[in-house]
Formats: C-alpha cells, structure tokens, sequence
C-alpha cells in the first residue's frame, strides 16, 4: 500500500525542450488510434510523426501547450490547444471562436 497522497504527476506549459517526448506520445496516441480505426488512422513511422508534426506546427503553430510530467521527470501527458479565429470578420456569418484540442 502506498502512502502517496496525490496524482504522482504535475502539469506545466509545455517548453520547446519537450517537444521530443511530445512527438513520442503523440506518435503511441496514432498508433492506438489506427489499431482502433485503421480506415480513418494509419500508423506512421516516429520519423514521419516527428516530420508531420514540424510541419503542422509551422504551419499553425498552437496557442497553448500543457504537459503532465512524472515524478521522475519523465513527460506522460499532454494538451495542446489550436484557437480557430473568423477569417472574414465582416462577412455574413457570425464570427466566432472556435477551438480544436489534442489530448494524449
């Protein structure tokens, strides 16, 4: 029985430093999801994941990163957030905030 009160985790804004294990758990999350849903998901290799996520963070770079980080040290979790702003603001459809989140 442990005597451990608490989660054994903390969450923190994610850094550029984190990026690696980031890349990691987000390459086992597509894993787990192309096992589940291969005619949606595929498996890619970890140089492809890490390519793939170069690219979409060049090309809309998040608006917020959080990750869960072990006792030890060691990255477990993470939450990034995209914010969709209106392109048109005035155009006829109301403009509006929307949010696209990623959670592994």
């Amino acid at each position: 029985m442990s005597d451990r009160v608490g989660p054994g985790f903390s969450v923190r804004p994610a850094t550029p430093a984190d990026e690696p294990a980031m890349t990691v758990i987000q390459h086992s999350s597509a894993i787990h999801h192309a096992t589940i849903d291969p005619d949606r998901w595929r498996m890619s290799t970890p140089e492809q994941a890490a390519r793939s996520r170069r690219r979409w963070h060049l090309s809309q770079p998040r608006d917020e990163g959080l990750v869960a980080v072990a006792e030890d040290g060691t990255v477990v979790g993470m939450i990034e957030l995209w914010l969709k702003r209106p392109r048109d603001p005035d155009g006829a459809r109301i403009p509006r905030v929307a949010a696209d989140l990623g959670l592994a």
